[in-house]
């Protein structure tokens, strides 16, 4: 009486009478009574405020015993005991049709479904299905796969946006050995494979240090380029004489971006 936290109830087959006030102020949710004579409610408010379009379990023999039986008869849900180990033994097929676990939908269909009906069992029913690990690993299983999915994608995106750092870096007028620089370094970038051994920013690191390298490399070979079209930095004008279109000595101070005359050629300074 008033035990609000009983929501189900199952009454022996021993049981022949009920007492007046037995199920007063339950929650309850469900009713198994196992007599196949439906016991005689003694007194009165045994079932009172109990809400009578709950299911109400009783031997499959004695159903229409039930719906005639004074008080059992205002409940509108009487039905059979449930088979448990039948509805075990689904579940149980249910979960050996998850087979090989991958990141399919197919896959996490089967999962979701096998949960699904393994939570809607009785703990008595649950108690009876022997593969419960199975599903267990097959869930945890296909966790992983997803936590790994979605760090692949994640990784091939971070690559995605360092390759077009990388394609910014090239210039019009740069040469063909800077844009083979680059060319390669893509290259390798796309060749590059996520390792799971190692975390999500450990593999980005390893991305991300081909821009510093691509960066130094290019910036290398610019200046190489520059020497061999005959363009000079500031500090060649201390170790050869320059001098401007009019004849006159430049010396580091006074050299500026233009045409220059050295050893008898032009040559550009930028």
């Amino acid at each position: 009486m008033y035990c609000k936290g009983l929501t189900s109830v199952t009454i022996p087959n021993s049981v022949t009478s009920i007492g007046g006030c037995a199920f007063w102020g339950l929650a309850l949710t469900s009713i198994t009574c196992e007599a196949n004579t439906p016991p005689i409610c003694n007194g009165s408010f045994y079932f009172y405020d109990v809400d009578k379009s709950i299911p109400v379990y009783v031997p499959a023999n004695s159903i229409e015993a039930y719906k005639a039986a004074d008080d059992w008869k205002d409940f509108t849900n009487i039905q059979a005991i449930p088979d448990n180990q039948k509805i075990a033994d689904a579940v149980v097929v249910l979960i050996n049709t998850i087979g090989k676990v991958e990141y399919t939908d197919a896959c996490k269909g089967k999962i979701d479904d096998a949960s699904k009906a393994y939570n809607a069992l009785t703990d008595n029913q649950k108690a009876l299905v022997t593969n419960l690990d199975v599903l267990i690993k097959a869930q945890q299983t296909y966790d992983n796969l997803k936590t790994a999915a979605e760090k692949l994608i994640a990784f091939n995106k971070y690559k995605s946006d360092i390759i077009a750092i990388i394609e910014a870096l090239v210039k019009d007028d740069d040469s063909d050995a800077v844009k083979e620089i680059i060319r390669k370094a893509i290259s390798n970038i796309e060749a590059l494979e996520y390792d799971v051994a190692i975390s999500l920013d450990d593999n980005k690191a390893k991305v991300k240090s081909f821009v510093t390298l691509t960066d130094e490399a290019v910036e290398n070979q610019r200046a190489e380029d520059q020497k061999t079209n005959g363009i000079e930095e500031l500090e060649f004008a201390e170790k050869y004489n320059i001098y401007d279109l009019n004849g006159r000595k430049t010396t580091n101070s006074m050299l500026k971006s233009g045409l220059y005359i050295k050893n008898g050629k032009k040559v550009v300074v930028k």
